[in-house]
């Protein structure tokens, strides 16, 4: 009897924990399906709702600006027909700058080679007819000619002829000095007006830019840019033709220098010759 009781006591509290576990596992199902079900509800928008319009599907796409050509004929085309003026100006200012460059070097190239030349040979030389042998193109002759000149026009030789001698001299170095020189002084004009016709390019073309935004109603980048890098453009120019300009002419400038103590060595040893030769006579 006692055993009887014992196994129904048994299978009672088996039948009572699979119970509850059964019931254990039905509620957490239906509290994981609410927890879903109220997720769904707030995460999925409604067409049209506010949330929608926040968070759109796809973006919009941005508008592509077109490049603005910034080359020099862009420049040169679209500026104002004062500022072309000031251009075309400076761009001839460039062209003499480099072509008197080139004349002027060369010159004093020749000219350097031929003092050297005339002065080697003046050293070993006694009488004005051995100068006048020389190369006729080089100083030595043209000074010799001089004194030679003086020296038919003159009755006697004394000390009033060796004067006139060396004034003829002295003015004979002037003019090759002069010649020497030539042209030089186009560069210095060159490298103090071509910065302000730069400037006054770019003051117009600004001044024109700000007209042009005052019309059209639009201060964009894409509409004051190009304006302003027109104007701007002048002033490079401008300082594009008067920095080598400047720098040309300093350096013709101590060439002359150079050129006006080698010919004043040089008429200054012919007239030595010249002395000697009036002593010995």
């Amino acid at each position: 009897m006692k055993i009887a009781v014992a196994l129904f006591l048994f299978f009672t509290l088996c039948l009572c924990d699979e119970n509850l576990t059964t019931g254990g596992d039905l509620q957490i199902q239906n509290s994981a399906t609410l927890n879903l079900e109220q997720n769904d509800s707030v995460q999925t928008p409604v067409p049209g709702s506010a949330q929608t319009e926040r968070n759109p599907a796809q973006p919009t796409p941005k508008e592509h600006t077109p490049a603005v050509d910034m080359s020099f004929q862009s420049f040169f085309k679209n500026a104002h027909i004062v500022v072309k003026a000031a251009m075309g100006i400076l761009l001839l200012f460039s062209v003499m700058t480099w072509t008197i460059f080139l004349a002027k070097f060369i010159q004093f190239k020749f000219a350097f080679s031929r003092l050297k030349k005339d002065s080697l040979a003046c050293e070993r030389i006694n009488s004005i007819d051995e100068v006048l042998k020389l190369d006729r193109n080089g100083f030595a002759v043209q000074l010799a000619r001089e004194i030679k000149d003086e020296i038919k026009r003159s009755k006697t030789v004394n000390a009033s002829l060796k004067n006139r001698v060396k004034e003829r001299l002295e003015l004979k170095n002037a003019n090759l000095i002069h010649l020497a020189k030539s042209h030089t002084g186009i560069l210095a004009s060159i490298g103090s007006s071509a910065p302000f016709i730069g400037l006054f390019g770019t003051v117009w073309g600004i001044m024109n830019s700000f007209i042009n935004i005052a019309n059209s109603n639009n201060a964009s980048l894409s509409v004051v840019a190009p304006g302003i890098a027109e104007a701007l453009f002048a002033t490079a120019l401008g300082l594009s033709a008067a920095i080598p300009a400047v720098l040309i002419y300093n350096y013709f400038v101590r060439a002359g220098l150079n050129f006006n103590v080698k010919i004043d060595a040089l008429s200054s040893r012919i007239y030595l010759i010249f002395d000697r030769q009036c002593d010995a006579a």
